[in-house]
């Protein structure tokens, strides 16, 4: 089994996508049962400062380093969407 979690924060503000794919023989509902169940761990143990430092120093060098992409910059300026 396969999962990731990310948000489209320059498209859709505050939403926060689970993308899973079960090996085979697995119920979708015990995949989504472990999501829910890591969702309480995190919300009744918060992450650290420390990691969370961390989480927000890689989140900023890809950022950066994908602006000095043409190719990843494109594909930013594609998927932003300016204030309205």
């Amino acid at each position: 089994t396969n999962a990731e979690a990310y948000t489209f924060e320059k498209r859709d503000p505050g939403t926060f996508t689970f993308e899973v794919t079960c090996q085979k023989g697995k119920k979708a509902a015990h995949v989504e049962a472990a999501i829910l169940r890591e969702i309480q761990n995190l919300i009744q143990n918060p992450v650290g400062q420390t990691e969370l430092e961390r989480a927000k120093n890689q989140f900023l060098y890809s950022y950066y380093d994908d602006l000095s992409d043409p190719s990843k910059l494109a594909r930013f300026l594609g998927s932003y969407e300016p204030p309205r």
